[in-house]
């Protein structure tokens, strides 16, 4: 049977996968409070093991969202200069007003 620490590393996994910073922040301080108390040999080589996939989950999360921030900056920055041709040949250019974004 797990111990209530290895459930809590679990519930914490499955809060990063669902970017759920709330779950996920309250999981982070059930354990602190948890690990303050101690842990046993086979629970804390468990915790490691667990908690470095996790940190491996949250860094490729991490990657994604720069990633896809940089790719709507570029859309936006593209959509911002459009420039279009008419049937003479003769440029046009559009300029939007798209709100920039803030926050993801």
């Amino acid at each position: 049977m797990k111990s209530r620490f290895l459930r809590k590393l679990t519930d914490l996994k499955s809060a990063v996968i669902a970017a759920d910073p709330v779950a996920a922040t309250a999981c982070l301080e059930d354990l602190a409070h948890m690990a303050r108390r101690g842990l046993g040999v086979e629970e804390r080589a468990q915790a490691e093991t667990s908690l470095s996939e996790i940190r491996d989950l949250a860094q490729a999360s991490e990657r994604g969202a720069r990633h896809a921030i940089e790719q709507i900056r570029a859309i936006v920055e593209a959509a911002r200069s459009l420039q279009t041709y008419d049937s003479a040949g003769r440029r046009h250019a559009t300029s939007t007003t798209a709100p920039a974004p803030h926050r993801f």
